[in-house]
């Protein structure tokens, strides 16, 4: 390393830039390279990363529209909840719950379109099992089923003052990720009460949301109450609501997401194994950039 200062003849010190020699690539020749410079160079292409990754999380619509869809979320939640303690013979906390997903969507930009709308029988009771690429999943799956749906949730969920109140006092199911399946028990059980109270449920076997548009490999959780319960599995695959909302990000673009609901599928005489390639087989077809012919418009 080249020395900071140096005497001229006169004796007096001068101060020289510090310089480090380095190797720039294999085969190449030595040089000597400043310090400073260099660490300035470095220090640029850290906070052009930087940058990047938030670019990838926010954009300028995340600046309004997430304390917007956080403030509307909560106020909503108070009739909806009163409407549970005061009307719940009259299913009022439902009607709140659409008003609710259509104004996301709205605000959102966010045009929902569906096909395959014949094979849901709002008699029967189902087990909804779809692909999980966005939030906006399960504000889709709300609006467009004729049905009354729950869910399951993240713990964590049910601790947020207001939305995760209404969420216990609904029925919606709480999931431990770190402990898995290991209370099946008890989940069966609360899936027997929404059963019973003719509510269907929805699950996303993926567990978690992709971060791409390529599913997820599929817990087995599910299939094991489908098939303990009897009732069948309802797939539904959801194509663009990565683009609107991407998982693990505050960004939010206009667009179109189509929901394909398809045939359901007996549990009765098939293994868990059986049901489960199948039902991603089927899910899977439904995840393709040319989509099927959509008549049926729900959100323009």
């Amino acid at each position: 390393m080249g020395k900071t200062a140096s005497k001229e003849p006169g004796g007096k010190r001068v101060k020289r830039p510090r310089f480090h020699i380095i190797d720039n690539a294999p085969g190449a020749e030595w040089r000597r390279v400043n310090l400073k410079k260099l660490r300035s160079r470095v220090e640029a292409q850290v906070e052009a990363k930087r940058q990047s990754r938030l670019r990838r999380t926010f954009n300028w619509r995340s600046i309004y529209l997430v304390p917007v869809l956080i403030a509307w979320t909560g106020l909503l939640c108070i009739p909806a909840i009163f409407s549970v303690i005061f009307l719940r013979k009259t299913n009022a906390y439902d009607r709140v719950e659409q008003l609710w997903t259509r104004s996301v969507h709205a605000l959102a930009g966010a045009r929902i379109q569906v096909s395959g709308a014949e094979h849901l029988d709002p008699t029967r009771t189902y087990i909804i099992l779809s692909n999980h690429a966005s939030h906006l999943d399960i504000t889709a799956l709300i609006q467009t089923t004729t049905m009354p749906i729950r869910f399951f949730a993240r713990e964590n969920l049910f601790k947020i003052p207001l939305f995760g109140w209404y969420l216990s006092m609904t029925g919606h199911i709480p999931i431990d990720r770190h402990k898995g399946a290991t209370n099946f028990d008890k989940l069966r059980t609360d899936c027997e009460k929404l059963v019973a109270r003719r509510h269907s449920i929805l699950v996303f076997p993926e567990g978690t949301r992709s971060l791409t548009t390529e599913m997820l490999p599929f817990k087995k959780g599910a299939f094991h109450v489908a098939q303990q319960l009897g009732f069948p599995i309802l797939p539904v695959s959801i194509h663009g609501s990565h683009h609107c909302h991407p998982a693990k990000t505050y960004i939010f673009r206009k667009g179109e997401i189509r929901l394909t609901f398809h045939e359901p599928i007996d549990p009765n005489g098939c293994d868990v194994e059986t049901l489960v390639t199948r039902t991603r087989a089927v899910i899977a077809s439904g995840l393709v950039d040319e989509a099927p012919d959509l008549r049926h418009v729900v959100n323009g």
